[in-house]
């Protein structure tokens, strides 16, 4: 008797099998993030399309087991059109998907993730969107979704609250002029306190931040900084293809 099993979600990663066939691996809702082999894919007639395209939203019936799961059927449920045509948007959104891809356990559910992540999408679907400040709050929910967001509201060190703060790789987050060493990277007044909103307010709300683009582009870099230095193995963008 067939063990197969239907499940929603988003394709974070495509790899090439041999000749004709696909890895998938996808975040699902019931499962988490599973692999799927995509018999006959990449077959100039495969019955295949968008719904297995990366970014892609869909419903997949799969037969369930260990390890990766074959792919018997998928439907496409939602594809963003107009992120895929913009060159900016899509590069953000393939970065993100990867990130998200590498935090996650194989088998992990997150629907707090998910729900990111599809908020995400959805943003940079549209035409006029601040990429750089999106991208920059994704990462820093993601981060404290997995419990491992740099800390922004206090020192790292001490603890106290502070009119001036650096940014500390080594502890984690913000430290005041007491804690801080000759390494850490001293912040422009109310950077930490625009990062740590783009963290806690409201999704829909986030565009009425005044963050310039040099702000917006500092805060990303930083935030991969820490990255690269507490999240092993985290994948840069600067070599997303």
């Amino acid at each position: 008797m067939s063990n197969l099993v239907s499940t929603e979600g988003y394709v974070l990663r495509i790899v090439p099998f041999q000749d004709n066939d696909l890895i998938l691996t996808a975040l699902t809702v019931d499962l988490g993030k599973i692999a799927m082999f995509v018999k006959g894919a990449r077959r100039p007639r495969s019955r295949y399309g968008p719904e297995i395209d990366l970014l892609s939203y869909s419903e997949f019936i799969i037969l369930n087991g260990k390890n990766i799961k074959p792919l018997r059927e998928a439907t496409l449920k939602e594809y963003f059109p107009r992120l895929k045509e913009n060159y900016d948007h899509l590069t953000s959104a393939l970065h993100s998907a990867k990130l998200l891809s590498h935090l996650i356990r194989d088998d992990q559910k997150d629907l707090n993730s998910i729900r990111l992540f599809s908020a995400l999408l959805h943003t940079l679907n549209q035409e006029e969107t601040q990429v750089a400040l999106f991208e920059l709050a994704y990462k820093l929910r993601l981060l404290d979704n997995f419990g491992i967001a740099p800390q922004l509201d206090r020192c790292a060190g001490c603890g106290q609250e502070s009119a001036r703060w650096w940014f500390s790789l080594d502890r984690g987050g913000v430290v005041c002029g007491n804690c801080q060493s000759a390494s850490d990277i001293q912040l422009k007044s109310g950077i930490a306190q625009s990062l740590n909103a783009l963290r806690t307010m409201s999704w829909d709300k986030l565009d009425r931040l005044r963050l310039s683009v040099k702000e917006m582009l500092f805060g990303n870099k930083l935030l991969d900084q820490f990255m690269a230095y507490h999240v092993q193995g985290v994948p840069s963008k600067a070599k997303q293809k």
